[in-house]
């Protein structure tokens, strides 16, 4: 095999985060008396993700946008509730949401016994932490290296370096990196001088998104892993 350390990303890599963030959301507001629906969902997307494309560019950092998505939720649908105590409750319930995608154990339990696995994660490292402590395959995985405990986020080639000198890899071309964002797993690992493997479910025409980006490889299916790398 190439390639001795594999890096993986966890949210809708490895685990399902959309239907992470739809139940635990949900928890959420039932929890906190506010009530569920639709429309107040989709408001907090669009708060969240604006704030986490900010948290990639650098123009803010997770303890910020952790608390901050909630404090502008609760303006926005006018709710009489603090949004530093959404927060606490939401990264709650959101810890508790595993859900694996669809070939990331035996992805996992083939590639450890021919390289070492481990995790490069922007997110909240309690939550991070929590999600994969829950997962059929954490005994695969080596290291976790999470955004907020590192304080740099990707596609800062920083994180990548870190995680590198932790341990103790010197030859990048024996390193990849696995994961479903363009602008933080490949942008990044470009960034950083390492190849890529663009987990692709949804087809995404990624020359239309940022030709600058250039995977080295692309995948539908997990599963594509094990013989690609083979």
């Amino acid at each position: 095999m190439k390639y001795k350390v594999v890096f993986l990303d966890i949210d809708n890599t490895l685990l399902d985060f959309d239907k992470a963030e739809i139940h635990a959301f949900r928890k959420t507001m039932e929890d906190a008396g506010i009530g569920y629906n639709d429309n107040i969902f989709k408001v907090y997307n669009e708060i969240n993700d604006a704030l986490w494309q900010a948290l990639e560019v650098g123009k803010t950092d997770v303890a910020t946008l952790k608390v901050k998505r909630f404090e502008q939720l609760v303006e926005v649908i006018k709710v009489d509730y603090l949004g530093s105590e959404l927060s606490k409750l939401y990264e709650r319930n959101l810890g508790e949401m595993a859900f694996e995608i669809e070939g990331a154990y035996e992805v996992c339990k083939a590639l450890s016994k021919q390289c070492e696995l481990a995790i490069i994660t922007n997110g909240i490292a309690a939550v991070q932490k929590s999600r994969i402590e829950k997962t059929r395959f954490r005994s695969f995985i080596k290291r976790l290296f999470i955004s907020e405990e590192i304080g740099i986020s990707k596609p800062d080639a920083g994180i990548f370096e870190y995680a590198l000198s932790e341990m103790n890899v010197m030859d990048k071309s024996k390193v990849l990196m696995v994961g479903d964002s363009l602008l933080s797993d490949i942008k990044g690992s470009q960034n950083a001088g390492i190849d890529s493997c663009f987990f692709n479910p949804n087809a995404i025409e990624w020359k239309k998104v940022d030709p600058s980006i250039k995977p080295t490889y692309e995948i539908k299916k997990l599963s594509e892993l094990i013989e690609l790398l083979s």
